[in-house]
């Protein structure tokens, strides 16, 4: 046409792509494997948002971000070119839910108790080597999961009541721990013998000192 040779007889685009299922707050990456000659990107199509992967040589990593826990199909698409036709295939995509299980607690001031946690994923497996962050008073605070998926964090507050953030990726919850005094309430200033009345101590594990 007009001059310029038009390929009647394009390729059959050989398209193969592949992702492991993920934890919730972590990126997706999708590996495409294709012809090393392709000279259009590859898409991948997930969740109405389309992402774009620059092809290099045989092999397309797109990086997809931000998805909500559940089961996805996405679709991987070539819109192909003057050699190669266009090409679509369905992708199966998975993103699991972490559980992180922080009970309350409760404890006298320097009490040796701390804040235990457990994290696990939504299907009931362990998450060792996972960075978990309690926020305690605004500050934030790392530790690292063991190979049973617990964490501890120390309770050095003073008497009161806190609301502790735990942070894993997305994924949040709050714990409640309740510092109790080891000075019984109401106690500000004087002694037993200025006010006619017995005071009594107890020690970090609540226990009467004498």
């Amino acid at each position: 046409v007009d001059g310029q040779k038009v390929n009647l007889t394009r390729t059959f685009t050989e398209l193969s792509a592949s992702t492991n299922p993920t934890h919730v707050g972590q990126n997706i990456t999708v590996e495409v494997n294709h012809p090393n000659d392709l000279k259009n990107n590859v898409t991948v199509i997930i969740d109405g948002n389309e992402y774009f992967g620059k092809v290099s040589g045989s092999k397309t990593i797109i990086i997809i971000p931000d998805l909500d826990v559940g089961n996805y199909t996405a679709s991987v698409h070539y819109m192909g070119d003057d050699v190669y036709l266009a090409k679509t295939i369905p992708l199966n995509v998975k993103v699991i839910a972490i559980i992180i299980q922080a009970p309350d607690v409760e404890k006298y001031y320097k009490g040796s108790e701390k804040l235990n946690i457990t994290v696990i994923d939504g299907e009931g497996a362990i998450l060792a080597n996972e960075k978990v962050t309690a926020i305690i008073e605004g500050k934030p605070y790392e530790a690292i999961t063991n190979p049973n998926g617990k964490a501890s964090f120390d309770l050095n507050m003073t008497p009161g009541n806190y609301v502790v953030e735990i942070v894993l990726n997305t994924t949040k919850v709050t714990s409640n721990v309740y510092i109790k005094s080891t000075v019984p309430e109401g106690i500000v200033n004087g002694t037993s013998a200025e006010n006619g009345f017995e005071i009594k101590f107890v020690d970090s594990e609540g226990k009467q000192n004498t």
